[in-house]
């Protein structure tokens, strides 16, 4: 809605600022649909009109929140997805860099627990990068 509401107030097109209008209307509660004018435009009082009735539609209604509830846990699930995605990733990342700090120790003839308390490291692991 906001980049309709956008175009409302950039366009110079009367399309465009008669598809907001009609677009608008998805947005607004009865009390706001009745208090639009009437006879200025007969598609859209027809428009109005069909809004309204399915709004108080219980089977339309329920069926309209069931979609958008769907909508919202699928929002939400993807959201977590993601979350949790980016959150390994970041876990893997820092193994990654530990392993590399530890190569390069490792290199610099390091001693193995001091390897394992800069880089978190258990000693298993770092003895097994030397190995490599």
């Amino acid at each position: 809605m906001d980049e309709i509401g956008r175009l409302w107030y950039t366009a110079s097109d009367e399309d465009a600022r008669t598809l907001f209008r009609y677009l608008s209307i998805f947005d607004m509660d009865e009390a706001e649909l009745n208090a639009l004018p009437r006879g200025e435009d007969e598609f859209m009082d027809k428009f109005r009109d069909k809004v309204i009735e399915l709004n108080q539609d219980e089977e339309f209604v329920r069926f309209a929140t069931d979609e958008e509830d769907m909508q919202m846990m699928l929002n939400s699930e993807r959201t977590v997805g993601k979350d949790e995605g980016l959150a390994q990733g970041r876990k893997e990342g820092r193994k990654e860099k530990c392993i590399e700090i530890a190569k390069s120790m490792l290199e610099k003839e390091c001693d193995i627990s001091l390897i394992s308390e800069v880089t978190g490291l258990s000693i298993e692991e770092i003895e097994k990068l030397k190995e490599a």
